[in-house]
Order: C-alpha cells, then sequence, then structure tokens
C-alpha cells in the first residue's frame, strides 16, 4: 500500500527536520521558515495547502442541513481539495461541529457569522502543531467550537474555563494515541469528545452511530486495528 497523500507536487514522502530553514514556496514563491518538505526539497506553505480546502469546508456547512458532523465530514472528505493530512482539519473541525450545531437546534440562519468565526480562527493554527507544541489543531478546533457558540472572549467569566477544559479534554483523548499523527482519527476523536461535552452541559447529542474510517488505505502511517476507528474493530 502505497501513500497517496504526501508530496503535493511529485507524491514523495514529507520529511521533517530537526531545525527550521528558509524555504520557497512552490505556489506562491513566498519565504518562509519551514521543517517540514518533501524528499525532493518541495515546500508548500500553509496557506496555499489549505486555502481551496478551507473554503470549501465553509462552504459545504453553510449549505447543508446535516446534524451529524461525521456526515458533513465524509462529504469534505471525498473532495480532493481535503487531502488526508493537512492544516485544513483546523479550519474543518470547528466548522463541521459548528454547523451540525446549529442545525440541530434549530438555528441555521446564525451559521454564517459563525463559520467566518471557525475560519479565522483555525487558520491561525498551522500545520505540523501536533508535533511541534504538543496541540494538535483538531483538539484546538474543539475549543473553537465552544468559544463560538458561547461567544467567550479572555475576560468571560462563565465559559473561559469550559472552553479550555474542553481544549484539553480533547487533546488528553488525541494523545491517548502515541503516533504518528492522523488528520483523520484526530477529527474523529474531536468529534466525540465535542458530542460527549455537549450532552453532559447543554443535553444535546450530534453523533448519531460509532462511525469507522474509509481512508485508512491513504495514510502509509495508519495505525490499523490499533486505531479505534479502523473497520476490523466493527462489533
Amino acid at each position: 500500500m502505497g501513500n497517496k497523500e504526501n508530496c503535493l507536487i511529485c507524491k514523495a514522502r514529507l520529511e521533517y527536520l530537526k531545525e527550521p530553514k528558509e524555504m520557497e514556496c512552490v505556489y506562491c514563491h513566498k519565504i518562509f521558515k519551514s521543517q517540514a518538505r518533501c524528499e525532493n526539497g518541495h515546500f508548500i506553505c500553509d496557506e496555499c495547502h489549505s486555502k481551496d480546502g478551507d473554503a470549501l469546508a465553509v462552504q459545504l456547512c453553510l449549505e447543508t442541513d446535516e446534524k451529524d458532523p461525521y456526515i458533513i465530514a465524509q462529504k469534505l472528505f471525498r473532495d480532493e481539495r481535503i487531502h488526508m493530512h493537512g492544516p485544513e482539519h483546523h479550519v474543518l473541525v470547528p466548522s463541521v461541529l459548528t454547523a451540525a450545531y446549529f442545525n440541530k437546534i434549530g438555528k441555521e440562519e446564525l451559521k454564517e457569522k459563525y463559520l467566518m468565526l471557525c475560519k479565522e480562527r483555525g487558520e491561525k493554527v498551522p500545520g505540523g502543531f501536533c508535533g511541534y507544541a504538543g496541540c494538535c489543531g483538531a483538539g484546538v478546533g474543539v475549543g473553537i467550537f465552544f468559544s463560538v457558540i458561547q461567544n467567550t472572549s479572555p475576560l468571560n467569566s462563565e465559559s473561559w474555563g469550559m472552553v479550555n477544559s474542553a481544549t484539553g479534554r480533547a487533546l488528553m483523548n488525541i494523545g491517548k494515541y502515541d503516533g504518528p499523527r492522523c488528520c483523520k482519527r484526530n477529527t474523529f476523536l474531536a468529534f466525540d469528545t465535542a458530542d460527549e461535552i455537549l450532552k453532559e452541559q447543554l443535553g444535546i447529542s450530534l453523533v448519531s452511530k460509532k462511525y469507522y474510517c474509509g481512508w485508512f488505505n491513504k495514510n502509509e502511517e495508519c495505525l490499523k486495528e490499533v486505531c479505534q476507528y479502523h473497520p476490523k474493530n466493527r462489533l
């Protein structure tokens, strides 16, 4: 099984350097410091890697009437603009949860305003943050989601602690796996954690059933049956 989702230019494996180096993005030709490139030297900045996927996620979330985040995410994952791994998941997670939530409570008219906040905040989480900062962007996405729907600010005395604990809980669940990273696995863990918190805090559930991954064959580093979402773990 080959990895179909590495370098977007030549499909070569990605390599992660010990120290950041200045690199030129092959798309926008701007210079960035980065620790990631493919074995053939191709580098794509976060903005160029994810901008089409970010826009797609927000647009589909705006249009859909689905109430289950997994159903929305599966539609996005089938689009080639959402790669197996990448920072587009940092926008996708809070956007999908936000869309499902407002569809569930019957306030679809609020989605556009809050989806723009999800995009703005999610785009600030850089690629590789899971390994370089110990803070997976999918887990951060859970915090973004709860911050958005509760209008939390740094000075908020009612929900500030809850929002931070939600992020921490998502990261704890993500951190139960030793790695390597899988953006699909972490997205699913983020959805399930957010759903658990919604049930506890608001009595609302968005996830309608247990879902399993359909993209494991695109990930050379897949943990297979070690991952709870692998199809071999169906009961």
